[in-house]
C-alpha cells in the first residue's frame, strides 16, 4: 500500500517538474518575440532589441552558485515557490515595460532570467531523483 501511494506521489511531483519546465521554456523562449515588439515600439535597432535575450541568459551566470545554495538552505520546494515568485514579478516588470520604458523591460527580463535559472536548477535534478537515476530520470529529463 506504502509503495503505491509512493508511486502515485512521484507521479504528481513529475506532472508538476513538466508544468515547471513547460513555464521556463514559455518566458525563455519569450523574450525573441518581444524583440520585435521593442524593436517597434521604443524605436530601437535589431541589435538593441535582442539585449532583452542577453539580459535573461545572463542572469544564468550570476544565478547559478546562489540557486544551488538557496536549494542546500531552503530545499527544492521552498526554492521552486520562491523562483514562481521571482517569475512573475520578472513577467509583470516586462509587461509594465511597454509603459514605463525600454530600461524597464531588460530589468524585467533579467529578473526573468533568475527564475529560469532557479528553475532549471531544481527541475533537473528532481527529476531524475523522481525518475529513479539512469536511463528513466534522463527519459523523463526529455520529455
Amino acid at each position: 500500500m506504502g509503495n503505491s501511494t509512493t508511486k502515485k506521489g512521484n507521479f504528481v511531483a513529475i506532472i508538476a517538474m513538466i508544468f515547471l519546465f513547460a513555464m521556463i521554456a514559455f518566458v525563455t523562449n519569450l523574450c525573441s518575440p518581444m524583440a520585435v515588439i521593442l524593436k517597434n515600439n521604443f524605436s530601437v535597432s535589431d541589435t538593441l532589441a535582442q539585449v532583452g535575450n542577453y539580459g535573461n541568459f545572463g542572469a544564468y551566470f550570476l544565478m547559478g552558485i546562489p540557486a544551488g545554495l538557496l536549494i542546500q538552505k531552503f530545499g527544492y520546494k521552498k526554492t521552486a515557490l520562491l523562483a514562481l515568485i521571482v517569475g512573475i514579478v520578472g513577467l509583470l516588470i516586462q509587461w509594465l515595460s511597454g509603459s514605463m520604458g525600454f530600461v524597464v523591460y531588460l530589468i524585467g527580463a533579467f529578473i526573468s532570467g533568475l527564475c529560469m535559472c532557479m528553475l532549471n536548477t531544481v527541475v533537473n535534478p528532481m527529476l531524475n531523483l523522481l525518475g529513479g537515476g539512469g536511463n528513466t530520470g534522463n527519459q523523463l529529463v526529455q520529455v
